[in-house]
């Protein structure tokens, strides 16, 4: 199944589920949740996303090429 097919359902589920059904996902759910809410990019991470964003809407991206480096993030 597609991922957005598979987000759509779910977030229509949810919308419609009982709040004992939306508590136990957000159990299941809530370290995950709040570590998303405290993720940040440093300005240098972030510089570097727009660059590689640039690369690919200009066609010039080379996905093969070897821009990305872990040691950044």
């Amino acid at each position: 199944m597609r991922y957005s097919i598979m987000t759509s359902r779910l977030m229509a589920y949810l919308a419609d589920a009982d709040e004992s059904k939306v508590k136990a996902v957000y159990t299941l759910w809530e370290k995950e949740i709040e570590n998303d809410q405290n993720f940040v990019l440093s300005d240098e991470q972030l510089q570097i996303l727009d660059r590689e964003r640039e690369l690919h809407l200009s066609g010039k991206a080379n996905p093969t090429a070897e821009t990305f480096n872990p040691k950044l993030l």
